[in-house]
């Protein structure tokens, strides 16, 4: 299956209808996650923004506390597999966001201080610029792979079972309004 285009999903909280079951909610949020992984992708890979790189990470831990909180009401297999594939996912995202967090936080500090304390960050930004390189090239590698491609699929595919599936785990049909997101 290949998953829809890259829309931007909008704030998942307000997907919320009046009427809505727990299956529709959770579909409806997963798929909004699931969104903003593939609105974001692009921008990761373009590497111009790392605004990219963060949203996707956001986006991924969103994802795994959604899964940790509601993956009771799924099949075992997903329980089992997609938190596994969205912390490698993280893992991937984390270095090159840890480091453009860092990245800035020196640029930032380099414009406040004497000349001779510039040349120490100066020293450390060319340090830390290597890494990020490598970083994002491991990212990179990561976004292109066959197993990145088939986690959004998969992602793509439990958000469609939660609301065809039949019969529905216990508590799956109560109203939405019942339950804390």
């Amino acid at each position: 299956m290949t998953p829809a285009a890259p829309t931007w999903p909008g704030d998942p909280c307000r997907l919320a209808q009046p009427g809505d079951t727990l299956r529709e909610l959770l579909s409806k949020v997963l798929t909004a996650h699931l969104g903003e992984l593939q609105y974001f992708t692009p921008l990761a890979v373009l590497g111009r923004n790392p605004e990219g790189v963060h949203q996707m990470r956001v986006a991924t831990r969103r994802l795994r506390l959604l899964l940790r909180a509601y993956g009771a009401w799924l099949p075992k297999p997903v329980r089992e597999h997609l938190p596994t594939e969205l912390c490698w996912l993280g893992d991937l995202l984390a270095p090159v966001r840890d480091i453009d967090v860092h990245l800035r936080q020196l640029q930032a500090t380099e414009k406040l201080v004497k000349p001779p304390q510039q040349l120490v960050i100066k020293r450390l930004l060319l340090k830390r610029r290597p890494r990020r390189r490598r970083a994002r090239h491991i990212l990179l590698a990561g976004l292109r792979s066959e197993r990145f491609t088939r986690l959004l699929g998969d992602l793509q595919q439990v958000a469609e079972d939660l609301v065809t599936l039949s019969p529905a785990p216990a508590g799956l049909d109560r109203p939405a309004a019942t339950i804390a997101l």
